[in-house]
């Protein structure tokens, strides 16, 4: 029997949304809002756990959105950049979960993230110095796999740096799988127009 290592999801949603001038976090596609979505994705995934970082307004978002039954890791600093969130999620999971031998990291405003997706990067984890990564339009994005090799790299990151400087930095190391759709996220009203 092969044994199941210990992998978490982090979902990085701790911004105020300043192109879009809305939280992203609460926009609604499909019937359930971004976050909420990427939340169930990372809950029924083979992931054993999902941790959600919030920061601006994350009063009104834990209480429009019902998260209270959720890893919810609150980050007063979020306003230093995504790279700070960043950090602050895989040290609160480090801590929490000493074991975890890898981490996804993931945003919340990929509409058509899901699931699968989530399950055909672990399903590329070997557990060694590989990144595993999302591939869409030509690039390697988020979602991406990390495994414990990287930590304590993540952990010493720039405020406004986030994962793609690693995936960057060790693009001989980068496994990818396709994620279709991946490139469509929300950044502007533009974007949401078109979605």
């Amino acid at each position: 029997m092969i044994e199941r290592k210990q992998t978490s999801i982090l979902i990085l949603a701790a911004g105020n949304s300043s192109r879009l001038g809305r939280p992203k976090q609460s926009v609604t596609f499909e019937g359930k809002t971004l976050l909420e979505k990427t939340i169930q994705a990372g809950k029924i995934s083979n992931a054993q756990s999902t941790y959600v970082v919030l920061g601006f307004s994350y009063n009104k978002l834990m209480k429009d959105l019902d998260l209270s039954h959720e890893f919810i890791l609150i980050n007063e600093e979020w306003n230093l950049g995504m790279g700070n969130s960043l950090k602050y999620g895989v040290s609160k999971i480090m801590e929490l979960e000493p074991k975890t031998e890898a981490i996804i990291v993931s945003v919340c405003d990929q509409p058509y993230l899901s699931a699968s997706i989530f399950n055909g990067l672990l399903g590329r984890f070997q557990g060694d110095q590989k990144i595993v990564a999302s591939y869409y339009s030509g690039i390697q994005g988020v979602p991406a796999l990390f495994s414990k090799t990287y930590f304590k790299e993540i952990l010493n990151l720039q405020d406004e740096s986030g994962a793609k400087y690693l995936l960057n930095k060790y693009k001989e190391r980068v496994v990818s799988v396709a994620f279709e759709k991946g490139e469509i996220d929300i950044d502007t009203p533009d974007d949401l127009s078109l979605l």
